[in-house]
């Protein structure tokens, strides 16, 4: 290309360039004179607003201000798209096709939902936090979150009124009572659901909104060792129009791992039957009426021990061990007020002890690891072990009055629970020791 060529060629550039300038800018007039150059972007449909480009910024500013000549700029602009602005806040009119005028909402009846782009991010936020010991083995942790949901439009045209759904999905493992904590492995999945509606967004501006928070509780032992927790599975939102018009769903990059959906947390809700539960299981006062553990061996429960006129029920998996099968599984209590499971002379026990006395039921001891579970209910006391028939006696009957002492895990430290020696330790192993007690 020679030099006359090139000069021809950017002149045919330029004025390429300065027509679409001119056909894009104006030159608007404030009411005090003041004059700018400017695009316009977008323009609210109650005519309130209009969202405008210079030097490759947008700002906002309110058509009123604008001189006569620049408004009725504004009015033939919104009338090419099929809109016709209000002049005092009246509601927005679209033409029918017939001559006529409907009143409506001139953005939803004229845009294309598959024209519309909003960028949707979630910033995760943890509110509020607690922690206590248990005993000295266990400590109960708890924290509440709550997602932040960022929504930024990046259509030109304005985005027409708007509802935004979200559920924060978990799953449900471990609540805390005020003595302990309940589980129900291997978990309830839940969700934390709510809605927030949206006049209209214009272009490149943006909107936030906090969910509800969401409770998560963890169970650790021996420090860090996370034994039971609950599980934070993920965060589905949903756009949609006021028609019901789904313009898009994100699901953040746990929820995709966890294959959940739209259709499957439908049926989801905020509320576990472990915590209708715990719920119903409180009196007036709001003290709880149970009490249940999953305790390891070599661990304790402090005193006191709510346990008068409430049926109970311990059940563990027990291996013996070889050389020395003997011992304590679990105490509850003492001398007056105990329950207990003990092995003894290859036998399994099961013991009440009251101020009048000892009662006990046995089975042998199977081979291998085995279960078992003792119950004390208005029936007696009730002992399974290994299969068959329970052994069981009608004779005992229910606490009358609660244990100063606690609870013991292969061992009993305290007044004995049972008939056997002190230091009675158990050598074997002891797995998924669950201990009910209530009314």
């Amino acid at each position: 290309m020679n030099q006359m060529s090139r000069l021809m060629f950017f002149a045919m550039v330029l004025t390429l360039l300065s027509s679409r300038l001119s056909a894009q800018q104006r030159l608007f007039t404030n009411k005090e004179g003041v004059q700018l150059y400017a695009e316009i972007i977008s323009v609210y449909p109650d005519w309130s607003k209009m969202t405008i480009l210079k030097d490759g910024k947008n700002f906002t500013i309110e058509p009123k201000v604008l001189i006569l000549d620049d408004q009725q700029y504004i009015k033939d602009w919104l009338k090419e798209r099929g809109i016709t602005a209000p002049l005092s806040g009246s509601a927005p009119t679209v033409p029918n096709g017939d001559g006529s005028l409907t009143t409506s909402s001139p953005v939803a009846a004229k845009i294309d939902p598959s024209t519309i782009r909003i960028n949707v991010e979630l910033k995760r936020k943890q509110v509020n936090s607690e922690r206590r010991k248990l005993d000295s083995y266990t400590r109960l942790d708890s924290k509440k979150l709550v997602f932040d949901i960022e929504l930024n439009s990046v259509s030109r045209e304005p985005v027409p009124p708007i509802s935004v759904s979200y559920a924060v999905v978990w799953k449900d493992v471990v609540a805390f009572t005020s003595l302990s904590y309940v589980s129900n492995l291997p978990g309830t999945e839940m969700a934390e659901k709510g809605q927030m509606d949206f006049a209209q967004l214009v272009y490149n501006t943006g909107a936030v909104f906090t969910t509800e928070p969401v409770e998560l509780h963890t169970v650790a032992y021996d420090g860090n060792e996370h034994y039971l927790e609950d599980e934070l599975l993920g965060v589905l939102v949903r756009v949609s129009l006021k028609d019901g018009t789904v313009l898009l769903d994100h699901i953040n990059t746990e929820a995709k791992a966890a294959k959940l959906t739209w259709d499957g947390v439908a049926k989801l809700t905020g509320t576990s039957d472990l915590e209708r539960v715990l719920r119903a299981d409180k009196d007036d006062s709001g003290d709880e009426k149970f009490l249940n553990l999953q305790l390891k061996k070599g661990q304790s429960e402090e005193g006191p021990i709510n346990v008068a006129n409430k049926k109970i029920s311990i059940s563990a998996l027990v291996t013996p061990d070889i050389k020395s099968q003997d011992g304590v599984v679990v105490a509850i209590g003492g001398s007056e007020v105990g329950l207990s499971i003990y092995v003894k002379s290859r036998q399994v026990y099961g013991s009440v002890s009251t101020p009048e006395g000892v009662k006990w039921v046995a089975k042998p001891i199977p081979l291998g690891t085995f279960e078992v579970k003792l119950e004390l209910t208005q029936k007696g006391l009730s002992l399974e072990s290994g299969g068959g028939s329970p052994a069981a006696r009608a004779d005992a009957n229910l606490f009358s009055r609660d244990s100063v002492e606690g609870i013991d895990v292969g061992k009993d430290t305290g007044l004995l629970a049972g008939e056997y020696p002190a230091n009675f330790d158990f050598a074997g192993g002891i797995e998924n020791l669950r201990i009910s007690i209530r009314e």
